[in-house]
């Protein structure tokens, strides 16, 4: 089945059919500057006072980042894994060999 245009629909359609990218939002940005800042002053404060500061990360806070730096460097390997197999199954993988049963 094919559908014609009309010419005079075709001469006025000057838009652009590419896919946009979503705009990112300035606030996202701003939390993402004031994050790595708070980080990055965290870790000067500690090499520059040395560890008998009083200002260190309170010990639920360390457990906190401890466990949570822990769980995604854990993950890591297993999201390449995933990323090689979905490269994989593109690449070399005949489109139909992977095709849903239908239902019966």
């Amino acid at each position: 089945m094919t559908t014609t245009v009309p010419a005079s629909v075709d001469d006025h359609h000057h838009h652009d059919h590419r896919p946009r990218r979503p705009r990112q939002s300035p606030r996202r940005w701003l939390w993402l500057a004031i994050g790595t800042v708070g980080v990055a002053g965290l870790l000067g404060l500690r090499t520059f006072t040395g560890e008998q500061s009083s200002l260190s990360i309170p010990g639920l806070s360390a457990d906190l980042l401890t466990l949570s730096t822990s769980v995604i460097i854990e993950s890591l390997p297993f999201v390449v894994l995933g990323i090689v197999l979905s490269i994989v199954v593109q690449a070399w993988l005949p489109d139909d060999l992977l095709m849903r049963v239908p239902a019966a």
